[in-house]
């Protein structure tokens, strides 16, 4: 069979069906980021083994735990610090608004996007707000409520955060009296009271509100329409 260079030059030409479906592709891709922008940034990052430990350190999360019939959350979404958040109606709005008990300031949010609520021995759920962007457990859109579960992936609009629940307590065994003196005889360092008594007041409460978490108010109902932006 006789082959002229004129063959090579045609065949390496993509052809109008092949420009068609990698268009199709990269606008797929593009669509993939947009939807999962924190996902690729992620794997971009864990690419560098030099990031792995700063990518560790910026997981977001969210813990809930139940004590009898109350319950608060604990997460680092706020300003990337850890705290407790409890709220006498066990319902924790999150959103662009600034009141909001986890106030998100991403632009795919909506002002008041979804909210975790914990419902009495039942567990912690997840409502979406009416949303425009939309809330997903586990890749999967969240229609009403839903409930969370340990090691779930949560993700409003396009920002994301792993929701952690604990609802049961351990008691660890004793430790041996030597082993307390042992670690007694260790100085501590000299901000260690300091510190430690800032957070035991912030959780402290006093008796009038044991119960109550506060007065203030928050009221979460599904709206008919859509999420306002």
């Amino acid at each position: 069979m006789d082959f002229h260079p004129a063959d090579l030059r045609s065949s390496s030409q993509p052809s109008a069906s092949d420009r068609e479906d990698r268009e199709r592709s990269y606008q797929l891709f593009l669509s993939l980021y947009r939807d999962h922008r924190d996902l690729f940034e992620e794997l971009a990052e864990l690419d560098a083994p030099s990031q792995v430990n700063r990518l560790r350190r910026s997981t977001r999360y969210v813990q809930g735990i139940a004590r009898g019939q109350q319950a608060y959350l604990i997460t680092n979404l706020i300003d990337g610090k850890t705290r407790s958040l409890l709220q006498h109606q066990m319902i924790w709005l999150m959103g662009r608004d600034a009141q909001a008990a986890l106030p998100i300031q991403d632009q795919r949010l909506s002002r008041r996007h979804a909210a975790i609520q914990y419902a009495s021995r039942r567990g912690f759920y997840i409502v979406d707000l009416g949303s425009t962007n939309g809330s997903f457990v586990n890749g999967m859109a969240v229609h009403g409520r839903q409930r969370l579960q340990d090691g779930d992936r949560v993700r409003l609009g396009g920002f994301t955060f792993d929701f952690f629940v604990c609802h049961s307590t351990q008691i660890a065994n004793s430790v041996p009296q030597e082993l307390v003196t042992h670690l007694d005889s260790f100085p501590l360092p000299d901000d260690t009271e300091s510190s430690f008594s800032m957070q035991k007041d912030a959780l402290a409460l006093s008796p009038n509100r044991a119960n109550g978490y506060g007065q203030e108010a928050t009221v979460v109902a599904a709206p008919e329409g859509r999420g306002d932006d």
